[in-house]
């Protein structure tokens, strides 16, 4: 049974909810985006002071684009795209040889890594100078 916090909590949130929700989905949209970018980026080039190949794929629904069947994503996402993506991390930098998939949300972060290993970034991997 839901307390009277909790319920003044649900209230309070359901206030804001229609100013957060466009705020997420745009903040998700651009950083996918750029990370799109980065993932296209050749190892040994560097896109905005991340090194490329570090970042092997995005999955994002502003990324997707028509389909053979015809579907087309934007059309069906008219009020902004969702506010949770994933990100492939490339192999090459892991410690352990495994992937990784890292997926965001508006909520936090989600790691899943095969082979149930964890990686861990020294900072001159993810920086240029």
């Amino acid at each position: 049974m839901m307390g009277s916090l909790e319920a003044w909590l649900l209230l309070r949130s359901l206030r804001t909810l229609h100013l957060r929700v466009p705020r997420q989905s745009a903040t998700a949209t651009s950083l996918a985006q750029w990370l799109s970018a980065i993932a296209s980026i050749p190892v040994g080039q560097s896109y905005d002071g991340v090194l490329g190949g570090v970042i092997s794929k995005v999955w994002h629904s502003s990324l997707q684009v028509r389909d053979s069947r015809g579907f087309e994503p934007s059309k069906q996402m008219e009020g902004g795209w969702n506010a949770t993506f994933a990100i492939l991390v490339s192999m090459t930098i892991s410690e352990t040889g495994n992937h990784e998939i890292i997926f965001f949300s508006g909520y936090g972060l989600v790691r899943q890594t095969r082979a149930c290993t964890t990686l861990s970034l020294p900072p001159e991997v993810l920086c240029c100078e």
